[in-house]
Formats: C-alpha cells, structure tokens, sequence
C-alpha cells in the first residue's frame, strides 16, 4: 500500500495530477496544521477537521481544500478503525465531480477504491475501478492507466484470480512502453515477479527480478538485499543451489537486517540438508530458531530442520526434546502437516532411544513408503469395510425373513377363518397408511422445492437490489456528467433537477434495502438524509437554513416516495425562486399526525410573495399536482406575505 501511495504521489509532482489550492489560504493552512495535530492526536484532528468542514462547505474557491479534508478525515477514521471511511471518500468523490475537479476526482476515486477493496467490498471497489477507466479524463491521459491498473492487480489477486491480475499487469507494461513512460516500471516488475512465484513459474518469476535489480541499480543497497533474497528463494524452489547460495551470499554481505538473515540462514539450512551436510544444516537451522524467537516469527520451520539433522546426527534426545516443543507448535497452528511430521519423528526417536536402531531403520523405510501407499491403502480399507457391512446387513434381512415366515406358517390355519373379515379392514388400513405416507413424502418433496425456490428468489432479489443500485448511482454520475459539460444554462438546471429527482429514488431504493423483507420505511429518517442531502448540494448557490419537524412515522414505501419527490421539486424551487430581502433563505417543513387515519404536511419559506406562473416552474408545479393525487390527498398554497403549502394525505389508502 505504501508503494502505490508513492507512485500516485510522483504522479502528481510530475504531471500536476491535483489542482492545489492556494498555498496562502488561511483554510489551506489550518488544514495544513490539523494534518500535524493528526500524528500526535487524532482525536482532536477529527474535531478540528469537522469544525474546518462547517467553515468551507460553501466557499466556492475553497474546494479542493474541502476534497482534501474530506480524505484526510477518512484516512483518520480508518487509522482509529471507526466507521464511515468509506462515505468521506464519496462526499470527496461527489464534491471533486459536482466542482468539475477531475483529477482531484480520480484521485479521490482511487482511494475509495482501495479503501472499499481493503474492507472486502470487492464489488464495490471492482465498480468503481471500472467508473475510473471508463473516464474521458483518464482516456486522455493513458499514462495515468498505468498505476491505476497495477492497483487493480491487487484486487484481482485478492479475489485469487493471479492469471487477471498478471495480464492486468501485462497491459500496464505495454501502455507504459507505448508512452515512453517507465515512471512505474519498478512497481510493475515487482509484482509480475511476486505474481508468476504464486503462479510457480519461478523461471519468469526470476527473470522479472532480474529486470528489477538493473531498474534498481542505483537504489539504496536495502532495496537490492531485498530482491536478492527473493531471487535465492526463487532459485532454491527450482533446486538451483549454486545460484541460490550466490544470491544468499550477496544478501549476508555488509549488515543486513535481521529478517533477511532469518531468510537467509533457513534458505542455507534447506540447502545443507538437500546436500547431506547435517552438521552445518543444524548449524545454520539453530541461528534461524534464535532469530525467529528475537523477531516473534513461528519457529516450526526452523525447528522441522533441526530436528532433522539432529536425528542424522544421532542426537535422538535433544531431537525428542524439541519434538515437544513441536507438538506445542503443532497445537497453537493446527497445521496437519506438522501433525504428520511429529509423529513420524516421534515414532523414530521412540525406537532409538530404546536401542532398537534396527526396527528404526525398518521404520524410515516403511515411512518412505507410506505416502505413496497411503491413498491406495485407505480406499481398500474403506471398500473392505463397505463389503463387509453389506454382507451383515444381508445376513440379518435373511434372519428376520426366516422369523417371518415361520411365524406365518405357524399362524397361517388359526388366521384362515379370520382373513375374510378383516381381510377387507386390513386393506383399507394398509392403503390409509400407504396413503398418508406417500402425501407425507410428497409434502416434504414440495416444500424441499418451496425452500430451494425461496432461497432462489431471495437471492435473485439480492441481485437485483444490488444491480439496481449499481444501475442508479451510474445513472447519476452520468446526469452529473453531462450536466459538467454542458454549456446551457437551462440545460445544466433541467439535469440538476432530474439528478435531484433520481437521488430521491436512490435513497428509497437504499432504505428498502436497509429494510429487508418490510415495505414499510421511517418517514422522519428518509425526509431527513434527503434534505441534508439536497442542502449539501443547493446550499453552496445562496446562504439557508433548512428546520425539518416530524415524528418518528411508518408509511408505505410508495408514499414515502412521493413525499420525499414532492420535498425535493418545493426545496429546489424555493431555491431558484424565491427572493428574499434577508441574505438567508429559511425553509420550514412541519410533519404532524392529525388523527388515527391522516397526517398534515406542510411546506413554507422566507420569500417575498410572487405568484407562480408556468413560466417559473410549470415541470415541477406539474409534477406536484400529479404526485398529490397519487396519494389521494389534497393540497392548497398561498403566497402571502410569504410562500407556504398545506396538504393532507391519508395514512392508509
């Protein structure tokens, strides 16, 4: 994470990625100061950056000062692993593209993305990739696609899907070769190489580093010990051991730090017991236990190698001693192929160490030979034991067959005189019961489908909800995009509008899903999220104020929709139209139950009394009308001395 921190950051000292905001701005500067406060006390960053927020929400020339509070803060919330990480990046997302700040949207993108990727939300985050590439911004400058897809690699590989992620990679090389930009060539070499090692073509794996460590050339010797490492290991996979000694040599030369001599010293012990060459393997396996214990690493690995060469060497009792302290091991990791392995020493050393060297021998040997007929071994035994439960169950059937049928030869002449009676009786009983059966067998099979087709359906609906959402938020930045490029006023305030419009409908689809299977939602909760939603976005055009007053109310999803449609059109136009002789416009809604059966909706500002004429607003009065009589309710306004509209709606209808 903090490789790709500093190659988005080289980008942006080298190619102006961000536009910055001025460098002698108080707010620049308190932001600034608060980023300092942030190293010694978050708590107090938080309140400062909250209070900076309120200050610059509406200062127009302050915005790319408000983008970066709003990522500041969330970058602090992740550190003190609070919630809402994820909504700061989208209000620096939401107020970079409102601003027509495309880098600055990029940016923000990108590191909601991570962010997203980072909690799991590898849908999310795969969405938001996807938004990023298909940016005309991005398009235009393709080198930005560079680090933009080597991050996406670690989503792919997150998801395990290492052959994407390497042709993700594959891509990012090409457009960087076909730019003559090599910015990121370290950051990509790297991760082809980490890549093709889980792929287990350690051959490229190799060659990738090798092309690294010329790129690094001139880096620090840290950085070059680093790669070298990873080469030995790559090599001692491919049981290379020349060529991974040469490698762990130029590591251990000068002062390396003590993790990469830990890597060191168990690649040598590997080595030594690939070569036979016990003593030095338990030479070199005992440094890498001491290390592994000075730097809190698990110590199996090191041990499995020692005891190894202990019990090559004869030491059966220093081997038993350090196979408890493997079982120890064993139990906190529950690791099966530690289980496998202590035991076989175990059973070894038991041997020796009663002078039965011979049966050890026997024992290695048989060992040698176990897993190989292990499988075989177990299938035999399980058809053995198949077998013969068959032929025990056969054998018992047979037995009671031979019961039943003395019975009935014994009782056979005693029943004759008894069978044309109850003959008929029998039948029917036998039948009802046959009857009950098969209906009860017939239920259970429908409601198993029942079941299936629930679990189906609820899963379906989960997509849909999820496709829904992902369909509605494209649906806005598009408006948003659009209404970005336009030059038309009149066309700019229509897409405003619908954008408003198709927030409302994102938020009841939201709370729906929030709601699971009830088609009820809180009335005052939606009211209050839109309009603080709506005056984040109108606020910044004049100063206002917004008081909302309603109880704590269930209504049907569809007619909190349509409340919530109605609010929208009546706050945008107070904003567009209503004049006002303070500086502030002050809107009041007022929500009250009037009775068992209706509740009173009522909607008033600050203006100064002017009629409405379709020349105003006559698509949104339109619209009002309209939505009134699909609540069947019933609304009046007036616009003396300043506007107000009073409507009354049935709870149930």
């Amino acid at each position: 994470m903090k490789l790709i921190a500093l190659i988005i950051s080289l980008l942006v000292t080298t190619f102006g990625f961000s536009q910055q905001p001025q460098k002698n701005s108080t707010y620049y500067n308190k932001l600034i100061e608060i980023n300092k406060t942030s190293k010694a006390n978050k708590e107090l960053a938080l309140l400062q950056l909250d209070s900076l927020i309120s200050n610059i929400k509406t200062v127009q020339d302050e915005k790319v000062t408000l983008i970066k509070a709003y990522r500041i803060k969330a970058s602090l919330l992740k550190k003190l692993e609070q919630d809402s990480v994820l909504w700061y990046y989208d209000k620096a997302v939401s107020t970079s593209k409102n601003a027509n700040l495309d880098a600055e949207w990029v940016r923000s993108m990108k590191r909601y993305a991570v962010n997203a990727k980072s909690k799991k939300k590898f849908t999310l985050a795969d969405s938001l990739y996807n938004m990023i590439f298909s940016d005309p911004y991005v398009k235009e400058n393709e080198t930005l696609l560079v680090s933009i897809i080597a991050d996406y690699s670690s989503l792919l590989l997150n998801q395990n899907k290492i052959d994407e992620a390497v042709s993700a990679l594959q891509r990012a090389l090409e457009i960087a070769e076909k730019n003559n930009y090599h910015k990121d060539d370290n950051f990509l070499y790297n991760r082809l190489a980490y890549f093709y090692f889980q792929l287990k073509d350690y051959e490229k794996s190799i060659l990738y580093y090798k092309q690294l460590i010329k790129l690094e050339e001139d880096s620090d010797i840290t950085v070059k010990k680093s790669i070298w490492n990873s080469i030995a290991g790559t090599y001692l996979m491919l049981e290379q051991l020349d060529s991974s000694k040469h490698y762990i040599q130029k590591v251990l030369d000068g002062n390396p730090s003590k993790s990469l001599q830990l890597y060191c010293q168990q690649y040598l012990s590997s080595i030594a017991v690939k070569e036979e060459n016990f003593e030095v393997g338990l030479r070199y396996a005992n440094e890498c236990s001491k290390l592994s214990k000075e730097l809190n690493f698990a110590t199996c690995e090191c041990d499995f190698s020692r005891v190894t060469c202990l019990n090559k060497l004869g030491m059966y009792r220093k081997s038993q001693k350090l196979l408890d302290e493997i079982q120890s091991c064993m139990r906190t990791n529950h690791t099966k192929s530690y289980q496998n392995s202590a035991k076989i020493y175990e059973l070894d050393n038991s041997l020796r160490l009663i002078g039965r060297s011979d049966l050890a021998q026997m024992v290695d040997t048989i060992i040698y030979l176990q897993d190989s007929l292990s499988t075989t071994k177990a299938r035999k035994q399980l058809l053995n034991a198949e077998t013969k439960y068959q032929t025990q169950k056969k054998e018992a059937e047979n037995q009671l067959l031979k019961k039943d049928n003395a019975l009935a030869a014994a009782q056979i002449t005693k029943q004759r005189t008894m069978l044309g009676g109850s003959g008929a009786v029998l039948l029917s009983l036998g039948l009802l019961i046959w009857n009950l059966v098969s209906r009860g067998k017939e239920r259970k099979k429908n409601i198993n489908a029942l079941t299936e087709k629930n679990e189906a359906i609820q899963a379906l609906n989960s997509e849909i909800a999820h496709r829904t959402k992902n369909h509605l938020a494209l649906a806005t930045a598009l408006l948003s995009k659009d209404r970005s490029s336009s030059d038309d006023p009149a066309v700019k305030a229509s897409l405003a509008d619908n954008e408003n419009r198709l927030r409302t409908l994102t938020l009841v689809n939201q709370k729906l899903n929030q709601a699971s299977a009830s088609k009820e939602l809180n009335l005052k909760d939606y009211l209050q999220e839109l309009c603080d939603d709506l005056m984040f976005g109108l606020e910044k055009t004049r100063a206002s104020a917004l008081s909302l007053n309603c109880p704590d109310l269930s209504l049907d999803s569809e007619k909190v929709l349509r409340l919530g449609l109605i609010t929208n059109e009546l706050i945008t136009n107070s904003f567009k139209h209503a004049h006002t002789s303070a500086q502030a416009l002050n809107i009041d809604i007022e929500i009250a139950k009037q009775g068992a059966e209706s509740i009173l909706y009522s909607y008033s500002d600050n203006g100064e009394a002017q009629e409405l004429t379709p020349s105003l607003d006559s698509k949104g009065i339109g619209l009002i009308d309209n939505l009134w009589l699909q609540l069947h309710g019933d609304y009046k306004q007036s616009f003396s001395p300043h506007y107000r509209l009073n409507g009354t709606l049935a709870i149930s209808s």
